[in-house]
């Protein structure tokens, strides 16, 4: 579950383990998902310095209703 996505807090609820130190004990990263987990911070970090550069640009334009959504 946890190589398909699934964060580890729903994986152990699903799995029925009452301490998240139970699923830890049988989550063993692999390559892959490492590679994964990079390539979605960089995803992550482009989307922040979008919202960021937006956010900027309604600041200095004025849209206050914009401003205000990106400023959430």
């Amino acid at each position: 579950m946890i190589e398909a996505g699934v964060d580890i807090v729903t994986a152990s609820k699903i799995l029925g383990h009452s301490d998240i130190k139970m699923t830890m004990r049988y989550c063993h990263p692999t390559v892959e998902t490492m590679q994964r987990a990079v390539d979605n911070l960089g995803e992550i970090f482009e989307k922040l310095q979008q919202k960021d550069v937006d956010y900027q640009t309604a600041k200095k334009a004025g849209n206050q209703t914009l401003y205000s959504f990106l400023n959430n």
